[in-house]
């Protein structure tokens, strides 16, 4: 009786930890509540959406931008968007993303690892040490993250692919470069960091 007593107890804990991980994966739906009228537009905004944003770049450029699709990032139960906006002459990517506050950067422009004088070899130590630093246009960039997550074209989770990314900042927190390995494909992405109060939304989708 006690030792089948003990196997119940082994196979509850064994059961535990099988499904416990499962279970703190499951992706939560964004909690808009906390967030202002204008925050809240911008969490709705689907393909087809027409919007403007104030003051971008050292130019300090205004962008009109047509959202062109919506695409889903996720990394265990946090999740945020990114919208792809053709900006006349060029693409650039309007990210999403809800932590304490809700948090934007605007992707402006393409480039290649060889722009940042380093290799494939100097960021697998930068990962290593979680410390580091690039520069850019003459300009320093710190580490500021890097970690596996996962992205879904469309939001189609169905073709979702897996991917590693290095975040670096400036040390005005104002701009930020972007490195994401795609199982050996290596992409870099300079942009901004952009205040919701510089967005205009005239429509929502299409």
């Amino acid at each position: 009786m006690i030792s089948a007593l003990i196997l119940l107890i082994i196979l509850g804990v064994i059961l535990y930890f099988i499904w416990k991980p499962k279970y703190s994966e499951q992706r939560q739906e964004l909690d808009m509540s906390a967030y202002s009228s204008k925050e809240q537009e911008i969490l709705k905004i689907m393909p087809g959406a027409v919007i403007k944003i104030n003051h971008v770049g050292p130019d300090m450029k205004d962008f009109d931008l047509k959202i062109l699709a919506k695409h889903k990032y996720y990394q265990g139960n946090y999740e945020w968007y990114e919208l792809e906006c053709d900006a006349g002459d060029k693409k650039v990517w309007l990210t999403v993303e809800q932590d304490d506050e809700l948090e934007l950067t605007l992707s402006l422009e393409k480039l290649k690892l060889s722009d940042l004088g380093i290799t494939k070899s100097d960021l697998r130590r930068i990962d290593d040490d979680e410390e580091g630093f690039i520069f850019y246009n003459n300009q320093k960039y710190n580490y500021d993250d890097s970690d596996d997550a996962v992205y879904a074209k469309n939001c189609d989770e169905s073709r979702a692919e897996e991917f590693y990314y290095w975040e670096f900042e400036d040390e005005e927190e104002e701009y930020f470069i972007s490195v994401e390995d795609w199982d050996g494909s290596i992409e870099v992405s300079w942009g901004q960091y952009i205040s919701p109060s510089r967005v205009t939304i005239y429509s929502l989708d299409s």
